[in-house]
């Protein structure tokens, strides 16, 4: 056979750039669409289908498993009262302030920005219950900038209510245990015998030694901390909470905590102060309740926590010196 003439035809390299732009974007096109075989995204409508399907099972069910939870979990509970009460109450103090995993009150006499720091937690702590009764914590009062700076700081010990209990109070000093302070003692003994008997007792010791003074009285009642089902939220009326006496800041803090406490709480909060403390001498705090029924214990996981009493450093730098 003769020879066939060869055709050679030249092609650019941006035309062949363009021929595979093309085919790229015409396979795209089909992955999304493809109308030959019917398919959307790679997937037929009958996958598409089976997908929506299991999705709205899947989450039907969740739905279901959630509500059955719920219904079990809330069939056991009363909307009186909770289902697990505590066996005793808790103990609490203000101004608490934690540092290098110790509670402390520890301030430079001449530093206002450590006592302000005291002072204002002491404030919003109290203000959350309404107008403080007057004479109520004695010396320990917001005018004297509670005693922070004249070397006497008070802080204020809280006693929790708790719903069940009944206080086993001690009748007399000598029916207390030996590890009561001898003062408390003292006191239990000068009081008559009907007086002592539905009382929690309350006692703070320093080591170094203090001498403490009680405002209103080491105790608090039993009728103010004891609740009974269904009467543990006491809202206050709008009469009780917009005094005119109030700042505006404390008629906030004051409508904001009103459906959980009242006036009546004060009842359950006492006012320590010591009197004869010391510049430039960090003492350790403890304060403890006394009762029969109450248990004075460290938790064994965590050091800050105990139950029936409580443990802080105080402690007063003179101004320029350093504990």
């Amino acid at each position: 056979m003769p020879d066939q003439p060869v055709v050679l035809q030249k092609r650019f390299r941006h035309e062949e750039e363009e021929e595979r732009k093309y085919e790229k974007e015409d396979n795209l096109a089909k992955k999304l669409f493809n109308v030959e075989e019917g398919q959307l995204c790679g997937r037929t409508p009958f996958s598409w289908f089976l997908i929506f399907l299991f999705i709205i099972i899947f989450w039907i069910c969740i739905v279901f498993y959630w509500s059955l939870l719920y219904y079990v979990f809330a069939s056991g509970l009363s909307g009186e009262y909770p289902r697990y009460f505590m066996d005793q109450p808790g103990l609490s103090f203000e101004p608490c302030i934690i540092e290098k995993g110790e509670k402390r009150i520890e301030y430079s006499e001449g530093s206002e920005k450590h006592i302000d720091l005291y002072t204002e937690k002491i404030f919003k702590s109290l203000a959350k219950y309404g107008e403080v009764p007057p004479n109520r914590f004695g010396l320990c009062t917001e005018e004297s900038d509670f005693g922070y700076h004249h070397l006497q700081p008070c802080f204020f010990l809280k006693v929790n209510k708790v719903i069940g209990f009944k206080i086993d109070a001690y009748k007399t000093g000598a029916d207390m245990p030996k590890e009561a302070p001898e003062a408390l003692r003292t006191y239990a003994d000068e009081l008559s015998s009907e007086s002592t008997m539905k009382k929690i007792w309350i006692s703070c010791t320093a080591d170094p030694p203090l001498q403490f003074l009680h405002f209103p009285a080491p105790y608090v009642e039993d009728k103010d901390i004891e609740l009974n089902s269904g009467t543990f939220y006491v809202p206050k009326d709008e009469s009780q909470l917009v005094v005119e006496n109030l700042i505006e800041e404390e008629k906030q803090i004051s409508r904001e905590n009103s459906n959980y406490y009242n006036l009546n709480d004060f009842k359950r909060i006492i006012a320590v102060r010591p009197s004869n403390l010391t510049h430039n001498t960090n003492h350790s705090i403890k304060c403890q309740m006394w009762a029969k029924n109450i248990v004075q214990e460290t938790q064994s996981t965590n050091s800050l926590m105990s139950r029936g009493y409580i443990r802080f450093r105080l402690g007063v730098k003179a101004p320029g010196t350093h504990l």
